[in-house]
């Protein structure tokens, strides 16, 4: 098969994470494959994003960069789109991180299979360097998801999944714009709604940043917008698959309460002095008892 050269669009909302921008970017001028465009877009940041942004459009003429006033995420994604010039969508949060093959793979794929969203796996890290790898069933073939299958969008996250841009704009699939969180989740279940063709890769090529000193910040928020996303995706099935959803959606939302109720409390005691002092002055009696159970004296 003839290799394909069609336009990839890539396009970066930014806000206040000038500090990471530098190995988001980086990671956009190693992929194999070289046909692309990078739109970086200014959301109203108060740091030096522009500086940022304005440095590798002088390294590099693939990068193009938009500014305006601080409109949210949603909002500046679908800004994103309106200027994108390629057949091809790669969404890519300014923190995050492209494995160099990711594109070159799931360009070739989508050509291939004429599917209209190409997935893949991803890892999630922090400053720590912490790693968990995140998967979920593999798509051998395109595969045309159905109600049953919403509660696997969840783990889709948006630089995962490079998107036909003609099936975006016909369906017209868009980011909601008034959702303060999980705004992804719904853009990927309108797809499977609209019936978009999915293909999947089974490798990492994407890496998630993960912030843990947010969570605490954001559990009222997300659970909010999470319930809000459900009803508007109820509103957009078709009648005869609205019952099947409810009970699933009502399945999917106590166990998310229940995820982020056990983190939210996990943080809330790791940061609590109590816990920092308690932890402290235990530590040396830790050691010692894990020692003493390494030799075998004690169970």
């Amino acid at each position: 098969m003839e290799e394909s050269n069609a336009l990839v669009s890539i396009v970066i909302p930014c806000y206040n994470q000038a500090h990471y921008m530098a190995e988001t970017l980086d990671s956009v001028i190693a992929q194999t494959y070289e046909n692309w465009e990078c739109i970086i877009l200014n959301d109203g940041a108060t740091d030096n994003t522009e500086e940022v942004a304005l440095e590798y459009c002088k390294k590099d003429k693939r990068f193009r960069y938009h500014k305006h006033e601080n409109k949210g995420l949603s909002a500046t994604r679908n800004v994103g789109i309106s200027l994108s010039q390629g057949e091809y969508l790669q969404f890519l949060d300014s923190d995050d991180i492209l494995a160099p093959e990711k594109l070159q793979k799931q360009v070739s794929l989508l050509e291939e299979t004429m599917a209209d969203v190409c997935t893949c796996h991803h890892d999630m890290f922090n400053d720590n360097d912490f790693a968990h790898r995140y998967t979920y069933p593999l798509l051998e073939a395109p595969h045309k998801f159905t109600v049953k299958d919403l509660g696997n969008t969840f783990i889709i996250t948006p630089h995962d999944g490079l998107c036909r841009k003609s099936f975006i704009i016909e369906n017209e699939v868009f980011f909601k714009e008034d959702l303060r969180s999980l705004e992804d989740l719904l853009f990927w279940a309108t797809l499977i709604v609209k019936q978009a063709k999915f293909i999947e890769i089974n490798e990492i090529l994407a890496h998630y940043r993960i912030h843990f000193d947010s969570m605490s910040k954001q559990v009222d928020t997300m659970l909010k917008s999470s319930i809000q996303a459900a009803f508007l995706l109820y509103d957009i099935l078709p009648v005869a698959e609205r019952d099947e959803f409810v009970q699933i959606q009502s399945e999917i939302q106590l166990r998310k309460f229940k995820r982020w109720l056990r983190n939210y409390d996990a943080e809330k005691k790791a940061n609590s002095i109590d816990y920092k002092f308690g932890a402290f002055v235990l530590h040396p009696f830790h050691v010692f008892s894990r020692f003493l159970r390494k030799k075998g004296l004690r169970r």
